[in-house]
């Protein structure tokens, strides 16, 4: 298992950055090392969890004391979720199409509601503090009406 969080700023403006608060807890499903001597991990994200504290280490990598509690509903499968899909959906549209950006349209619309909501904070080219809202979403039904307000939100800017 490993952890991701993302810095509060540029990590590369600093070298040991703030962290924000919550991250998530992934199983490692595939490592690659490339042939310029870097990786590419892939996860399986498990459960979020919030960074208790930092625990000092001089192994290259980041360690922290974390809690998982605050998030145990992300072990349980939820029921099908009622949002507005249709909705959503063409509310990417929307935003891809003012970005001048495509996307798996069978893939996506083949993608249940709750993997839906969870692979599309990913996808979407969002900035880091708007996909860390996301993260931070304690439901699936509060992601969904954020991410819905984002997308409209993005449309704006463009």
């Amino acid at each position: 298992m490993i952890g991701v969080i993302q810095p509060l700023m540029d990590p590369d403006a600093d070298e040991h950055p703030l962290l924000y608060r919550t991250g998530t807890l992934g199983r490692i499903t595939e490592f690659t090392e490339h042939v310029d001597g870097t990786f590419s991990v892939t996860l399986l994200g498990i459960s979020r969890f919030r960074l208790i504290r930092e625990a000092p280490t001089d192994l290259g990598w980041r360690e922290g004391i974390i809690d998982a509690t605050p998030f145990a509903a992300d072990l349980v499968e939820e029921d099908p979720l009622p949002i507005n899909r249709d909705l959503l959906l063409n509310g990417l549209k929307t935003y891809l199409d003012s970005r001048d950006l495509q996307a798996s349209w069978p893939l996506i619309e083949d993608m249940d509601d709750e993997t839906l909501l969870v692979v599309l904070p990913m996808l979407v080219p969002f900035t880091p503090v708007e996909k860390q809202s996301l993260l931070e979403a304690m439901t699936l039904d509060e992601r969904a009406g954020l991410l819905l307000d984002l997308l409209e939100r993005g449309m704006d800017k463009s």
